[in-house]
């Protein structure tokens, strides 16, 4: 009995000792003897285990590289920034509330801040920090806000809703980048039994000078299961509609993007159209209709 536990004891070191066997799963070291113009200098996981993690595009930002790891499983998102050169972490950045945020719709970067938002949580977040400049959630109680934020200029727009009217109103609201704080443009609510759904702007300035935010009003009726798009201009001097087009295209589903206003004139991508209106009047000069379906996402 003796020496089967001494056999077992000399079992278990050698294996311990002895080298794991090569991971078939993981990516393989950087080719340090490769000369060419895209030799790879450094490589970071995003995930040092088999979860499934997806990252964001990445920034680049004062010598340095922005990404993120999102995992599904739990709904978080975590920003983490390394040296170009090295691949050295610099700074890690952790969500205060859960909520997947890697819509491409959701975040930009302006100067060093970097800003992202999804379904009421936003953030601003110091790219030189890697602290909040400011933090701000408005899914509390019957709020909640949407996952596509639009900036104009130093403003972010958006549009946040009441869970007890979802189907009734929308609210489009905007904030200064550098304090976070909502105010709210205007109200949209229900019409002809079409809940309405508020995407991001683009601006135009309008020949007197005014600033005219355009963008559109994707809605949806349960009821007939049919979708419509309204194209709107709203005053921000005046805090006044300016025009609206009125479900202009039969299939009633389109891109999400903020509309391309380009010398006066507005360029709309629908599902299976594009047209283009007078930015000054909301007239339609021309609609092409494109081959096949457009991803919308």
């Amino acid at each position: 009995m003796r020496h089967t536990f001494t056999l077992l004891a000399l079992f278990l070191l050698l294996t311990s000792c002895r080298k794991p066997d090569d991971c078939t799963d993981c990516p393989p070291p950087p080719d340090s003897t490769y000369t060419g113009p895209l030799k790879v200098l450094w490589q970071v996981p995003l995930n040092p285990d088999t979860a499934e993690c997806v990252s964001m595009k990445p920034v680049l930002n004062n010598g340095n590289v922005l990404y993120s790891l999102l995992f599904y499983i739990d709904g978080y998102e975590f920003l983490r920034m390394v040296d170009s050169k090295t691949g050295e972490p610099v700074w890690a950045w952790d969500p205060l509330w859960p909520g997947e945020t890697i819509s491409r719709g959701s975040r930009f970067a302006k100067d060093n801040l970097f800003v992202m938002t999804h379904w009421g949580p936003t953030y601003c977040v110091d790219m030189n920090t890697g602290q909040n400049l400011w933090a701000n959630n408005v899914h509390v109680g019957n709020a909640t806000g949407k996952a596509q934020l639009g900036r104009v200029g130093d403003f972010l727009y958006t549009e946040h809703s009441d869970k007890q009217i979802l189907d009734t109103a929308s609210y489009f609201v905007r904030a200064n980048i550098y304090d976070g704080k909502w105010d709210t443009l205007f109200v949209l609510k229900i019409e002809d039994g079409y809940r309405p759904s508020l995407f991001p702007p683009d601006l135009w300035i309008s020949p007197q000078g005014d600033s005219i935010l355009i963008f559109q009003n994707r809605q949806w009726n349960f009821a007939a299961s049919d979708g419509r798009i309204d194209l709107l201009a709203y005053n921000l001097n005046s805090r006044t509609f300016m025009w609206k087009v009125k479900d202009f295209d039969a299939v009633g589903n389109s891109n999400t993007e903020p509309p391309l206003v380009y010398e006066n004139k507005v360029y709309f991508q629908a599902e299976k159209n594009l047209y283009c209106f007078d930015a000054a009047t909301g007239n339609q000069l021309w609609n092409w209709v494109v081959p096949l379906s457009w991803d919308n996402l």
